[in-house]
């Protein structure tokens, strides 16, 4: 499901770029 998906690609972020998921946790909570 996209959902599925949409998540392993958020723990792919998180692992290799930790600085880029951090960014996109921002962009969220400030949205």
């Amino acid at each position: 499901s996209p959902g599925w998906h949409a998540k392993r690609e958020r723990e792919e972020i998180r692992k290799g770029s930790p600085r880029l998921w951090t960014a996109l946790e921002n962009e969220e909570h400030i949205s």
